[in-house]
């Protein structure tokens, strides 16, 4: 079963979804540095009773702040193996075919992240020349030809 090789290869501890979550069994997503660290470091005080979760935690911030690269590279390399075992993310498909605004958007908010990029680039295709709108209007075109060729019935 996919599922299994997947559990075969993630680094021991990896996150599984259990079945009674109603998950597949597929590792969700790797975890990070920190929270490897966290995972490490709880377990050693895991029978410290005299602190709260809530001063743990703290106190495990605190000392990843105070953490030298060097000392943060086990972690480092335990999530990239995390990372490695984990299968590719599908092709996003989408529904329709962009429009010439989407793929205008697209390649002037790069760079430039949330939804700052996209106001940004939408006041620049209000004031673009029409040479530019037509531009991409033309390759929306060819997009859609694609997309209808490409696209196959619902099953």
């Amino acid at each position: 079963a996919p599922g299994l090789l997947v559990a075969r290869l993630a680094p021991q501890g990896a996150r599984l979804a259990s079945s009674n979550e109603g998950g597949d069994g597929k590792v969700k997503q790797a975890p990070n540095p920190y929270a490897l660290f966290v995972k490490k470091r709880n377990a050693e005080l895991k029978d410290n009773k005299s602190m709260t979760n809530n001063e743990k935690f703290r106190s495990f911030g605190a000392e990843w702040k105070a953490l030298s690269e060097l000392e943060k590279l086990p972690f480092q390399e335990e999530s990239k193996a995390y990372k490695s075992a984990l299968p590719p993310k599908p092709q996003t498909t989408f529904a329709s075919p962009p429009t010439g605004y989407n793929l205008f958007c697209r390649d002037n908010a790069t760079g430039r992240k949330g939804s700052d990029a996209v106001r940004e680039a939408a006041a620049e295709w209000k004031i673009a020349p029409k040479d530019v709108k037509a531009k991409y209007k033309e390759m929306a075109r060819v997009a859609a030809e694609n997309f209808k060729a490409n696209k196959t019935p619902k099953e």
